[in-house]
């Protein structure tokens, strides 16, 4: 969405996405709406609230030209970076590369140390 200019509504859920979402909300890109994390019994209220709370945070983003403005700041800095082509490059060469191989590799052997 970024290397577009489009602003974000990130609902996280694991891994580092809540850290992206920490960030969308810090370079005011967008807004961060956290999932209800409450027992079973309240699946239904949270369901509801959870739902109210992203079209908000939606129609909050949409509105907000600043949100917009921003975001089409990060699509000029990845373009000049060289964007989303030069980055797969990059990800695919990595991943054909023995670098993955020779760090598992590396840390077999501290882990044998």
């Amino acid at each position: 969405a970024l290397s577009m200019g489009v602003p974000l509504v990130v609902c996280p859920g694991f891994a580092d996405q809540p850290v992206n979402a920490a960030k969308a909300e810090s370079l005011q890109i967008g807004l961060k709406v956290d999932r209800p994390m409450r027992p079973l019994e309240h699946a239904d209220a949270d369901i509801a609230a959870y739902r109210r709370t992203t079209a908000d945070a939606l129609a909050r983003v949409a509105k907000n030209l600043n949100f917009k403005e921003n975001a089409m700041k990060c699509k000029q800095a990845f373009s000049a970076s060289g964007g989303v082509s030069l980055a797969t490059r990059v990800l695919l060469g990595l991943a054909n590369s023995n670098l993955p191989r020779q760090a598992k590799l590396a840390g077999a052997k501290l882990a044998g140390a």
